[in-house]
This record gives C-alpha cells, sequence and structure tokens, in this order.
C-alpha cells in the first residue's frame, strides 16, 4: 500500500529522537559532579548512660538498706522499722540498677538531616523538620509524623552540631527561650569551641536512608531508585536527577551541581 513508506518514515523519526533523547540524558549525567555526595557525621557515646534519678535513687536505696541492716542485726536493739527499711532500700536499690542505665543511640547528622538508630533507624530530613526546640534536657525535632530526641548531656556533642547546623540551614525551625538559648550556646561552645571541627566524627557517605516512593518536589516523579534521587545541599529536599530547579522550593536556595547523590 502507498501508506508504507510514510509510515517508515514516521517510526525513522521517532527512534531518531529517542535516540536524541537517551544521549542528551547520558550527557547531562556524565557531566555530573562525580564527588557531590550527601555526606554526614556519626555521633556515638557508650550504650548504656546512668541517668542522676537513677544515681539518686540507688545511693538513697543503699544507704537505707545499710541502716536497715544496722538496725536490725548489729544494734544492740533492733529497730522497730529495721525491716521495713531493708526491704525499701533493696527494692529502690534494685530498681536503680534494673532501670538505671538508659541506652544512648548513635545519631547521624549531616547533609541528609538527622538520624537516630535506634532500631531501625528514624531520620527527618532538614525540609521535614517542623520545629527545633529544648524539652526535659533533650534537643527535640519535630515533623509531621515523627519526633526525634537527643539526650544533651549524654550526646552533647551531637546536639551542640545539630544546632549548629540547623542554624545554618533552616534558622527559621529553630525555637529556643532566651535562657535555652544561652545555655545552647554554653553547652555548644563547650563541646564544640575549644576542639573545633578537629573533633568530630568524620563525615562519611550518608546510610540508613529511605528515598524510594517520595515524590520529587518539582515534578511529583516518584523516587523509584536511590540513584536517581539529588538532595538540596542546604535543606536536604528531594528532587528527580532529571527535575532539579536551579533554586530549591524549599529553603529558596540555589542547588549547586544539580544537588546531592546517594550512594
Amino acid at each position: 500500500m502507498t501508506d508504507t513508506p510514510k509510515s517508515s518514515s514516521t517510526t525513522s523519526r521517532r527512534e531518531r529522537r529517542a535516540a536524541e533523547s537517551r544521549k542528551k540524558t547520558e550527557k547531562n549525567d556524565a557531566q555530573e559532579p562525580k564527588r557531590r555526595v550527601a555526606r554526614e557525621r556519626r555521633f556515638t557515646v557508650p550504650e548504656l548512660s546512668t541517668t542522676p534519678l537513677a544515681l539518686a535513687g540507688g545511693a538513697l536505696g543503699a544507704l537505707a538498706l545499710g541502716v536497715g541492716v544496722y538496725g536490725q542485726w548489729i544494734r544492740d536493739e533492733p529497730l522497730s522499722y529495721a525491716l521495713y527499711l531493708m526491704a525499701g532500700g533493696g527494692a529502690a536499690l534494685g530498681a536503680a540498677l534494673w532501670l538505671g542505665d538508659a541506652p544512648v543511640y548513635p545519631v547521624r547528622v549531616g547533609d541528609a538531616g538527622v538520624a537516630v538508630e535506634r532500631g531501625e533507624t528514624a531520620r527527618l530530613l532538614w525540609c521535614d523538620v517542623e520545629e527545633l526546640s529544648v524539652s526535659g534536657g533533650d534537643l527535640v525535632l519535630r515533623g509531621a509524623d515523627l519526633v526525634l530526641r537527643v539526650p544533651i548531656k549524654a550526646h552533647g556533642a551531637a546536639a551542640a552540631h545539630i544546632l549548629r547546623e540547623a542554624e545554618k540551614r533552616r534558622p527559621k525551625l529553630v525555637r529556643l527561650t532566651s535562657d535555652e538559648a544561652n545555655e545552647a550556646r554554653r553547652w555548644q561552645g563547650a563541646k564544640l569551641g575549644e576542639a573545633g571541627a578537629s573533633a568530630l566524627p568524620k563525615r562519611a557517605p550518608v546510610e540508613a536512608i529511605q528515598i524510594t516512593g517520595r515524590a520529587c518536589k518539582a515534578s511529583r516523579t516518584a523516587i523509584t531508585l536511590e540513584a536517581d534521587a539529588r538532595l538540596c545541599q542546604s535543606c536536604s529536599q528531594v528532587y528527580h536527577r532529571r527535575h532539579v530547579p536551579a533554586v530549591c522550593a524549599t529553603c529558596k536556595e540555589p542547588i549547586q551541581g544539580r544537588g546531592l547523590r546517594l550512594e
């Protein structure tokens, strides 16, 4: 039939366009900076940390137990309440020993926000943090569906680094009272001021991050492979590698080098 040459010509044009599109994509991928990889620092402390309440309870329990033993068996005339002291002191001491050692989990801080390795790693990207505050001795990061708590006393270096990164990346999220701000500057300076960056854990490629299934902020294209994800270097907003804008939609900062890759 006379339509065959026309149909063949149309198919050829489509194939050429597809080939040109593939070449353009490959060229753009090849031009991406190879070393712009998202990195973070991993802060660790001894696995167990005894709380002040446990120390106080243990001390009082031991004291009551000692007085009870003395009053029951050593004193010439046993105290009428010695057995109660022994029972109460023993119970308090046992509770302090059993409950006193609170686990302190590793914390990751860097280009991909903050993560706490508590069983499965729980992570908040900087763009997902809605508020950063201090509560009950913890540095608290709140997101829509997740709250992370970092104990300041046990994890002072991590808390100080989180605060410094937050003030640099998302300063409007930091909500501290004047007293909290002064206290934060004190322990932040104590942990980071004297030793400087040399005392911090080394930066390493981001690990334990769940990006697949998240939608690109610019195109709403679903991220099906981590290799397709690109992060804003400031707020870690997620984009598909083919739809990285010049300016981040969240923090309004220019995105350098087409964003940060994940390894």
